[in-house]
C-alpha cells in the first residue's frame, strides 16, 4: 500500500491540517503524481453519484427486481442530462431552474383557472391537494 500526501495549501499560508490531504492506493507501483492523476479523472464520476444521491434521491430507491433498477437508473440519467442541458450549464444551476419554472407554472395554473371562475375546491381536486 503505498501512501500520498499532498499539500493543499496556498503558497502565503502556513501549514495546518486543514490544508493536507493524504491518498492512499494499493498499487505500490505508482508514482504520487499518477495517484493524484487517478483521482483528478475519478473526481466528476463522484460528483455525478454524489449529486445525484442527494438531489434526485438515486439512494432511496426501494426497487427489488433488477429491470426495475436497470428502468430507474435510465430515468435518473435522463433526468440528470436535462437538467444540465436545460440551462447549458452545470446540474445545480439547470436543476434550480427546472424547479423554479414548476412552481411558476403551478402558480400560473392556480391564477388562470381562478380567473376563469373555477371554484377553489376544484382547483385543489385537479391539483389532487384536496
Amino acid at each position: 500500500m503505498r501512501w500520498y500526501f499532498f499539500s493543499g495549501k496556498p503558497i502565503n499560508q502556513p501549514m495546518t491540517s486543514e490544508h493536507l490531504r493524504c491518498f492512499l492506493s494499493t498499487d505500490t507501483e505508482l508514482s504520487g503524481q499518477a495517484i493524484l492523476e487517478y483521482y483528478a479523472k475519478r473526481w466528476s464520476i463522484e460528483s455525478y453519484f454524489r449529486q445525484t444521491k442527494e438531489t434526485l434521491g438515486f439512494d432511496r430507491y426501494r426497487i427489488r427486481h433488477e429491470r426495475a433498477i436497470k428502468r430507474y437508473w435510465v430515468i435518473v440519467q435522463f433526468t440528470y442530462i436535462y437538467c444540465m442541458t436545460e440551462h447549458s450549464s452545470d446540474f445545480s444551476t439547470g436543476l434550480a431552474s427546472v424547479r423554479s419554472r414548476k412552481i411558476h407554472n403551478l402558480i400560473e395554473f392556480i391564477y388562470y383557472e381562478a380567473q376563469r371562475g373555477m371554484p377553489l375546491d376544484s382547483i385543489k381536486n385537479q391539483l389532487r391537494v384536496a
